[in-house]
């Protein structure tokens, strides 16, 4: 198996970053897309689309979720998908953590900082394999 370079673990980095800010933001300002209701389901669908687009908040955290996205693809080519997809996994897991109480979704308790401190040791593991 060949080495890893750091330039592409720092992208497997980024994007776990970028993923786990822009989850909570995306819940947090997708609340009121849950609130529209209508029997029809497919102008509730139209009128859940019209919201979204017109929420900016929303697109903004959108359009950055999926600039994770593209860093994910572009770090594809660099790095073997056994290790790609559990070290970005779970740095957005790690992220989530740490993000969501600062967009005021969850709170940092002790189980999250420990569940954090086991995935960051599986990463290392995983990177020194």
């Amino acid at each position: 198996m060949s080495s890893i370079s750091f330039e592409s673990v720092l992208l497997l980095v980024i994007t776990g970053i970028v993923w786990g800010i822009s989850t909570p933001l995306l819940k947090r300002y997708s609340q009121d897309i849950d609130d529209v209701h209508h029997s029809n389901p497919i102008i509730q669908f139209i009128l859940q689309l019209k919201s979204m687009f017109t929420n900016w908040r929303y697109l903004l955290s959108f359009v950055f979720n999926q600039s994770g996205s593209v860093l994910y693809t572009i770090s594809l080519s660099y790095n073997p998908i056994t290790i790609a997809v559990p070290i970005t996994n779970a740095l957005n897991f790690i992220f989530v953590v740490i993000s969501g109480p600062i967009f005021g979704e969850t709170t940092l308790d002790f189980r999250s900082l420990l569940g954090a401190s086991l995935v960051m040791t599986g990463i290392v593991l995983c990177l020194l394999s």
